[in-house]
Parts: structure tokens; C-alpha cells; sequence
């Protein structure tokens, strides 16, 4: 079992885990979230939900967009 934790820097707005192919995202200020892949598809568009879970469904990298601040995740 893979696990990643992540907190944005700066204020603390948002904290990003990985667990396997599931990535969670405590949104606490309810920023907009969207997850890319590396060759900038979309693969996930959220609007101001607080507490999210996105199940990834092949192994890659994206891009973890949360408000203004963004994170590579490799799984």
C-alpha cells in the first residue's frame, strides 16, 4: 500500500493524500479542484466540494490542481 500526504504550503487550505489509486483532498476553503494528466487532459473537475476522493484508474502522472497551487502525483 502506497501512501502520499501532502499540505499545501503557505495557509493551510487544503491537505492532499494518496492511498493506491485513490487520491483525497481535505478542500477546507472549498477551492475549485482539478486533476490533469501530464499531457493535459482533464480527468477530474470540482467546484468547491470540501471533501473529496477521485479513484484514479491508470498508473501515470498528474497534476493535483487545488485553488492556485498544484502538486505532481506519480503512481
Amino acid at each position: 500500500l502506497h501512501v502520499l500526504t501532502h499540505s499545501f504550503p503557505t495557509r493551510r487550505s487544503s491537505d492532499l493524500k494518496m492511498e493506491g489509486n485513490n487520491v483525497y483532498v481535505n478542500n477546507i476553503n472549498g477551492e475549485n479542484v482539478q486533476i490533469y494528466t501530464l499531457d493535459g487532459q482533464l480527468v477530474y473537475n470540482n467546484k468547491g466540494e470540501k471533501n473529496i476522493r477521485v479513484a484514479l484508474t491508470q498508473h501515470g502522472a498528474y497534476i493535483v490542481k487545488v485553488g492556485n497551487k498544484t502538486i505532481k502525483l506519480v503512481f
